[in-house]
């Protein structure tokens, strides 16, 4: 937990090898306290995170970046990264082997706010969504490979500008 603070968080190690674990059940990382700009988490692997809202990462009322990162092996969450009321950046972040556990699902689940994706390299688990979003989004250079998921990014809100990127879902890609 940031607990309000802007830290800039950098695994000094390959990604992989810098591992933050869930130590019980909730989110990896919280930011929730109105962290500001320069509030960074890069270079490191978010894992075990379960329960509630956002398993590897819940930002409320707060500015963060999450950068070179891996996020594996999380699940038991309505979704695996929650946003609301929230500018969230999300650079070259592989994710992969997630689960959701409710029947509505969502890798990505943003609400109300901003969120820049750039790089992003998702393979869907068990879930509805890929990306769910009430925000601004603006995605460039990513992939979203959601062969199980209904829809790939399903834009409820605000504007959706999608670039260069690759988005499969089982029934549709861009749902708006």
């Amino acid at each position: 937990n940031y607990l309000g603070k802007s830290l800039d968080i950098y695994g000094l190690d390959v990604r992989e090898k810098v591992i933050l674990k869930a130590a019980s059940r909730g989110p990896v990382v919280t930011a929730v306290r109105g962290e500001s700009v320069g509030t960074r988490l890069a270079h490191v692997t978010l894992t075990g995170g379960s329960g509630g809202y956002g398993s590897a990462l819940y930002v409320d009322r707060a500015v963060f970046t999450l950068e070179d990162a891996v996020v594996r092996d999380n699940g038991s969450a309505s979704s695996t990264f929650y946003q609301s009321g929230a500018a969230v950046r999300i650079i070259d972040v592989r994710a992969y082997d997630n689960t959701t556990s409710s029947r509505q699902g969502m890798e990505f689940y943003a609400n109300d706010g901003s969120m820049h994706i750039q790089g992003l390299d998702l393979t869907c688990g068990s879930t509805v969504y890929g990306i769910y979003q009430h925000v601004d989004l603006l995605m460039t250079d990513s992939t979203l490979d959601c062969p199980k998921a209904q829809y790939g990014v399903t834009v409820n809100g605000g504007e959706a500008h999608i670039r260069r990127s690759r988005i499969e879902a089982d029934s549709v890609g861009i749902y708006a």
